[in-house]
Protein backbone atom coordinates (compact mmCIF):
# COMPACT_ATOMS: atom_id res chain seq x y z
CA UNK A 1 0.00 0.00 0.00
CA UNK A 2 1.10 3.65 -0.76
CA UNK A 3 1.38 6.29 1.64
CA UNK A 4 -1.16 9.36 1.37
CA UNK A 5 -0.94 12.77 2.48
CA UNK A 6 -2.37 13.20 6.08
CA UNK A 7 -5.76 14.26 6.02
CA UNK A 8 -4.88 17.67 6.92
CA UNK A 9 -2.38 17.77 3.96
CA UNK A 10 -5.00 16.36 1.62
CA UNK A 11 -7.07 19.12 2.63
CA UNK A 12 -4.44 21.63 2.25
CA UNK A 13 -3.70 20.35 -1.10
CA UNK A 14 -7.31 20.69 -2.20
CA UNK A 15 -7.36 24.16 -1.05
CA UNK A 16 -4.09 25.16 -2.92
CA UNK A 17 -5.76 23.17 -5.94
CA UNK A 18 -8.73 25.45 -6.01
CA UNK A 19 -7.24 28.68 -4.98
CA UNK A 20 -5.20 28.28 -8.66
CA UNK A 21 -8.92 28.27 -10.32
CA UNK A 22 -10.87 31.37 -11.86
CA UNK A 23 -14.10 32.19 -10.23
CA UNK A 24 -16.42 30.30 -11.64
CA UNK A 25 -14.32 26.97 -11.59
CA UNK A 26 -13.64 27.77 -7.71
CA UNK A 27 -17.41 28.11 -7.32
CA UNK A 28 -18.06 24.81 -9.21
CA UNK A 29 -15.35 22.74 -7.08
CA UNK A 30 -16.26 23.76 -3.39
CA UNK A 31 -19.78 22.61 -4.99
CA UNK A 32 -18.75 19.23 -5.54
CA UNK A 33 -16.28 18.54 -2.55
CA UNK A 34 -17.39 15.80 0.05
CA UNK A 35 -15.83 14.78 3.15
CA UNK A 36 -12.46 13.56 2.62
CA UNK A 37 -12.84 8.97 2.85
CA UNK A 38 -9.94 7.34 2.48
CA UNK A 39 -10.35 3.99 0.12
CA UNK A 40 -8.39 1.75 -1.00
CA UNK A 41 -8.49 1.44 -5.01
CA UNK A 42 -7.41 -1.80 -7.08
CA UNK A 43 -4.93 -1.44 -9.94
CA UNK A 44 -6.83 -3.58 -12.37
CA UNK A 45 -3.80 -3.78 -14.84
CA UNK A 46 -1.70 -5.67 -12.54
CA UNK A 47 -2.42 -8.03 -9.63
CA UNK A 48 -5.30 -6.21 -8.46
CA UNK A 49 -2.92 -4.61 -5.66
CA UNK A 50 -4.55 -1.88 -3.57
CA UNK A 51 -3.84 1.42 -3.23
CA UNK A 52 -4.87 3.98 -0.31
CA UNK A 53 -6.66 6.67 -1.81
CA UNK A 54 -8.55 10.16 -0.53
CA UNK A 55 -12.55 10.47 -1.77
CA UNK A 56 -12.97 13.89 -2.04
CA UNK A 57 -15.75 14.78 -4.88
CA UNK A 58 -18.85 13.64 -5.92
CA UNK A 59 -20.03 15.05 -9.32
CA UNK A 60 -23.37 13.97 -8.34
CA UNK A 61 -24.31 11.54 -11.24
CA UNK A 62 -23.48 7.84 -12.20
CA UNK A 63 -21.72 7.42 -8.90
CA UNK A 64 -18.83 9.02 -10.45
CA UNK A 65 -16.87 10.83 -7.47
CA UNK A 66 -12.86 12.29 -7.56
CA UNK A 67 -10.23 10.30 -5.89
CA UNK A 68 -6.24 11.36 -4.87
CA UNK A 69 -3.83 8.46 -4.96
CA UNK A 70 -0.03 8.15 -5.48
CA UNK A 71 -0.10 4.08 -6.91
CA UNK A 72 -1.93 3.29 -9.66
CA UNK A 73 -2.07 5.88 -12.33
CA UNK A 74 -0.54 8.15 -9.52
CA UNK A 75 2.81 6.62 -9.94
CA UNK A 76 3.08 8.41 -13.54
CA UNK A 77 1.82 11.68 -12.29
CA UNK A 78 -1.51 11.66 -12.79
CA UNK A 79 -2.63 11.47 -8.91
CA UNK A 80 -6.30 13.52 -9.04
CA UNK A 81 -8.78 10.91 -10.96
CA UNK A 82 -12.56 10.02 -11.50
CA UNK A 83 -13.51 7.01 -9.96
CA UNK A 84 -17.20 4.66 -9.38
CA UNK A 85 -17.86 5.60 -6.19
CA UNK A 86 -19.77 1.82 -5.81
CA UNK A 87 -16.42 0.20 -6.76
CA UNK A 88 -13.33 -0.31 -6.28
CA UNK A 89 -10.82 0.33 -9.32
CA UNK A 90 -8.97 2.98 -10.64
CA UNK A 91 -10.79 2.95 -14.21
CA UNK A 92 -9.04 4.20 -17.55
CA UNK A 93 -6.02 6.30 -17.60
CA UNK A 94 -7.67 8.87 -19.82
CA UNK A 95 -9.86 9.77 -16.36
CA UNK A 96 -6.50 10.55 -14.15
CA UNK A 97 -4.79 13.74 -14.32
CA UNK A 98 -2.04 15.90 -12.69
CA UNK A 99 -4.46 18.10 -10.88
CA UNK A 100 -8.06 18.62 -9.69
CA UNK A 101 -8.24 22.06 -12.12
CA UNK A 102 -7.00 19.77 -15.25
CA UNK A 103 -9.92 17.17 -14.03
CA UNK A 104 -12.51 19.74 -13.70
CA UNK A 105 -11.78 21.65 -17.40
CA UNK A 106 -11.33 18.39 -19.48
CA UNK A 107 -15.25 16.95 -18.48
CA UNK A 108 -17.34 18.18 -15.98
CA UNK A 109 -17.16 21.37 -15.87
CA UNK A 110 -17.06 22.19 -18.93
CA UNK A 111 -20.26 19.57 -19.40
CA UNK A 112 -22.06 21.68 -16.70
CA UNK A 113 -20.83 25.22 -18.22
CA UNK A 114 -22.36 23.84 -22.11
CA UNK A 115 -25.62 22.97 -20.77
CA UNK A 116 -25.91 26.16 -19.26
CA UNK A 117 -24.79 28.37 -22.36
CA UNK A 118 -27.35 26.39 -24.53
CA UNK A 119 -30.24 26.94 -22.60
CA UNK A 120 -29.23 30.54 -22.32
CA UNK A 121 -28.75 30.87 -26.19
CA UNK A 122 -31.79 29.33 -26.70
CA UNK A 123 -34.05 30.96 -23.81
CA UNK A 124 -32.70 34.37 -25.30
CA UNK A 125 -33.95 33.29 -28.91
CA UNK A 126 -37.26 32.08 -28.10
CA UNK A 127 -37.63 35.11 -26.26
CA UNK A 128 -36.12 37.48 -28.71
CA UNK A 129 -37.74 35.98 -31.77
CA UNK A 130 -40.59 34.30 -30.23
CA UNK A 131 -39.45 30.80 -31.50
CA UNK A 132 -40.53 27.83 -30.17
CA UNK A 133 -38.29 24.96 -28.95
CA UNK A 134 -37.15 22.23 -31.47
CA UNK A 135 -38.51 18.34 -30.79
CA UNK A 136 -34.61 17.77 -31.72
CA UNK A 137 -32.78 16.40 -28.17
CA UNK A 138 -29.78 18.66 -28.96
CA UNK A 139 -31.08 22.16 -30.62
CA UNK A 140 -27.44 22.95 -30.99
CA UNK A 141 -26.36 19.85 -33.44
CA UNK A 142 -28.32 19.61 -37.33
CA UNK A 143 -30.67 16.91 -37.40
CA UNK A 144 -29.05 13.98 -39.72
CA UNK A 145 -31.32 12.74 -41.95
Amino acid sequence: MNELPSKDEMQSLIDKEIESMEPNLKKYAHSVLVPLKEKALKWEYGNNEEYKAWVFADFGERNIGAAYCLGGHGKSGDTWGLIFTNDDYFGMDAGWYSSFKEMLNDGWYKKKLNKFVQLTFWSTLLFVYGLRPSSHKNPLQPKRS
